[in-house]
């Protein structure tokens, strides 16, 4: 059986297509675990932020004190 030059690049085309969703696939699946991971991180960031300005309040709280102490 003889290919053309026609069938050689639909088959080369083909094969690069399956690439490419292949590798499509496997970005969009990082991309959702990155998203994931990005949400992650910022609930931290929210509750370190919280306990950063709970702390803030304390110390401000304690020299306050001491000057209606005096």
């Amino acid at each position: 059986m003889a290919y053309s030059y026609q069938d050689i690049n639909d088959a080369d085309t083909s094969m690069l297509l399956i690439e490419q969703e292949e590798i499509i696939n496997h970005l969009q699946e990082e991309r959702i675990g990155h998203l994931a991971k990005i949400i992650e991180l910022n609930k931290e960031v929210i509750l370190l932020n919280s306990q950063l300005d709970n702390v803030l309040k304390q110390v401000r709280m304690m020299t306050v004190i001491p000057q209606f102490l005096t």
